[in-house]
Parts: C-alpha cells; sequence; structure tokens
C-alpha cells in the first residue's frame, strides 16, 4: 500500500513537474533577464 501510493505520486508530480517547467521556464527565464537587464544598465547610466 505505502510503496503502490509513493510510486503514484510521484508519477503525478513528475507529470505535473513536466507540465509547469514547460510552461514556466520560459516565462521565468524571460523576466529574470528583463529584470536583471534593466537595473544594470540603470546603474551604469547613472555612474
Amino acid at each position: 500500500m505505502y510503496f503502490t501510493t509513493i510510486e503514484a505520486v510521484r508519477a503525478e508530480m513528475d507529470y505535473r513537474n513536466e507540465q509547469s517547467h514547460r510552461g514556466r521556464t520560459a516565462p521565468r527565464r524571460r523576466a529574470r533577464e528583463t529584470r536583471s537587464r534593466k537595473p544594470r544598465r540603470a546603474d551604469l547610466g547613472d555612474t
């Protein structure tokens, strides 16, 4: 019982992680790039 439930939970988590990562990795990377680039450019421009 316990082992089979662990397998089921792991399978569901893997399936959900694959779907979430596919949809979230690209937007997160874009957001991080834009957020990190804007402050850097602003700091360079101010200095």
